[in-house]
């Protein structure tokens, strides 16, 4: 699967319809992030899955200047590499939510073929010999990884389905 093949802008159109283009009254149950004024959305695309994270902006500052991130990845121990290495989680379905945890000096995600699941206040934690102790936060994000499926075609029409159904559980969480 070539990354270049999933538009981002389709992607960028589901959170618009279903997450920010919504009255403020309906938002209130939703995660903080989506609330505030200036949001930076990251689009990750690889062979093996779609990771869409949502930042805020000191979040996203420290980000671009932050040399770790230049080294390791973008959100580095989120995502195992290969089902080899010593992970919290393994996606092995549809629909997972992980809430409130923090991951210390392992990976966070082991992703099985077609699982989707979101992140909700998520911190990873790592100790490096390199880089000594790094953390970060993830307020909310999305996963999505490929497999028979799950592909390039029907991404949207599953990260769509997870949207919704993270605002089913959001509403559930708040008694609506």
């Amino acid at each position: 699967m070539k990354k270049e093949h999933i538009d981002k802008n389709r992607i960028k159109e589901i959170i618009k319809r279903r997450l920010i283009k919504i009255p403020s009254k309906v938002r209130k149950i939703f995660p903080e992030i989506l609330s505030q004024p200036k949001i930076s959305i990251k689009i990750i695309i690889t062979k093996s899955y779609v990771l869409i994270v949502f930042l805020g902006p000191e979040e996203n500052d420290r980000r671009k200047k932050d040399l770790i991130r230049k080294k390791l990845s973008t959100f580095p121990g989120l995502i195992a590499k290969d089902n080899k290495s010593k992970a919290a989680f393994r996606l092995e379905g549809k629909n997972t939510l992980i809430t409130s945890c923090t991951i210390g000096n392992m990976f966070s995600l082991s992703l099985g073929k077609d699982s989707t699941a979101i992140l909700c206040d998520h911190k990873q934690v790592l100790d490096t010999e390199e880089f000594g102790h790094y953390e970060y936060n993830i307020e909310l994000a999305y996963v999505i990884s490929f497999g028979d499926e799950i592909n390039q075609d029907s991404v949207y029409k599953y990260f769509d389905e997870l949207v919704a159904y993270s605002i089913d559980q959001w509403r559930i969480e708040h008694g609506r």
